[in-house]
């Protein structure tokens, strides 16, 4: 007789994956629309982009933050996703020097909040 027992542990390590992925990728986002927002480009901030709250960044890429994650997760044994946030392409090119420090404040959010799986 055979075991049919579900393993549990498929469904744990997912759902700390995604919680580990929903954090960083929504602070990542975050910390690029503050910066945005900061340097004078309030597209983010009217899209509700300026926030810890994972739900405006799902409701803006909930492919990227919800099925491509959970779909490789379970055909892959990794997760892999995005989200986004808007900018005004208008006011970029009104500023140049701004646009290319964007990435940097959302580097250091996710480096800092990812750590190796457990052994």
């Amino acid at each position: 007789m055979g075991n049919n027992v579900p393993d549990t542990s498929l469904f744990f390590y997912g759902t700390a994956w995604y919680l580990a992925f929903l954090f960083s990728t929504t602070l990542h986002e975050a910390s690029h629309a503050l910066v945005a927002l900061k340097l004078g480009d309030d597209t983010a901030h009217r899209g509700g982009q300026v926030t810890l709250d994972p739900i405006p960044h799902i409701q803006r890429e909930p492919v990227g933050m919800v099925v491509v994650p959970i779909v490789s997760y379970l055909l892959g044994g990794w997760m892999i996703g995005w989200a986004s946030a808007p900018y005004d392409p208008e006011w970029a090119g009104r500023n140049p020097g701004a646009p290319p420090s964007w990435p940097w404040p959302g580097q250091l959010p996710t480096c800092s909040s990812v750590s190796p799986p457990p052994s």
